[in-house]
């Protein structure tokens, strides 16, 4: 079995008051969980609350970021690729809508390799 205790799934949220994320923050975890054991599941969040985080592996504050859904793409955007600047592991930014159907492959995704 493959350790993918180097890799990093990262997911940017910020509450803006609508509803059925935190369902999806469970699934796509506990997916990642099951298809990637050892991986950290990070929450990404200028807002985190407990019941968000309570599914995720670590919770990263995010500061000076504005809780705007006309700035939603641009924040989770920073917040991902300043993750990326931070971190040694293998990052793999996450929708929390994207649930893990098989393993993501080290070699070959679409991830940041800071090493």
């Amino acid at each position: 079995m493959t350790d993918y205790s180097g890799l990093d799934v990262c997911c940017f949220y910020t509450d803006l008051g609508r509803e059925g994320y935190e369902p999806l923050m469970a699934d796509m975890t506990a997916s990642a969980h099951e298809q990637m054991p050892g991986c950290r599941t990070l929450l990404l969040s200028p807002n985190p609350t407990a019941k968000t985080a309570q599914h995720f592996d670590g919770v990263v504050p995010i500061e000076n970021c504005d809780v705007d859904a006309n700035k939603l793409c641009f924040n989770r955007g920073r917040a991902h690729v300043s993750w990326m600047t931070l971190t040694e592991a293998t990052t793999s930014p996450r929708s929390s809508r994207i649930g893990f159907a098989r393993i993501i492959d080290q070699r070959s995704a679409p991830v940041s390799q800071n090493r």
